[in-house]
């Protein structure tokens, strides 16, 4: 078994954002997460992405301008 770590993390302020779309919001807490553990996207070896209704391909979505290139994308949806 390989080890895991989380070296960083962040999360975008609670409360109503008139014209900003949930996937802006994921991108500025990913953003704040890697400033945080000092990393870069080519550090990032696979991304996940953990969502209630957040419809296909979210994780895509979300990562695809912010330059993770070739690594997987993995995409869990959960309810109740």
């Amino acid at each position: 078994m390989q080890d895991i770590y989380i070296s960083g993390g962040a999360m975008t302020p609670f409360g109503r954002h008139p014209g900003v779309l949930a996937p802006e919001l994921a991108q500025q807490a990913i953003l704040a997460a890697m400033d945080d553990a000092g990393v870069s996207p080519h550090d990032i070896q696979a991304i996940y992405c953990a969502n209630v209704l957040g419809g296909m391909i979210l994780g895509q979505l979300i990562v695809r301008d912010l330059g993770f290139d070739g690594i997987p994308v993995y995409n869990i949806e959960n309810a109740c």
